[in-house]
């Protein structure tokens, strides 16, 4: 298996919602991800789909996964492994 590199889009996912442990919106991770000058991909969601894979093999070995929530406005969160399989 590759693994993404050192400040991948991947690892930006984890950081950002070890920060927001109540969880982001799939536009706020896309804002944080690409809001540098350059802009991000001209399909930010389907790259952003592609990017939480990333992030959910490199958490799996942790016992950790992003889950996404709905509640009103569905939201991404990291979650424990053995609560997701509860």
């Amino acid at each position: 298996m590759r693994w993404p590199s050192a400040n991948s889009n991947a690892e930006k996912i984890i950081v950002a919602l070890l920060d927001r442990p109540l969880g982001m919106t799939s536009e706020q991770l896309i804002n944080h991800i690409w809001d540098g000058p350059d802009g991000g991909p001209l399909d930010a969601n389907n790259a952003l789909q592609t990017h939480k894979c990333f992030a959910r093999n490199l958490l799996r070995p942790f016992g950790w996964t992003v889950s996404r929530k709905q509640r009103g406005v569905p939201v991404y969160r990291l979650e424990c492994l053995e609560e997701v399989a509860q």
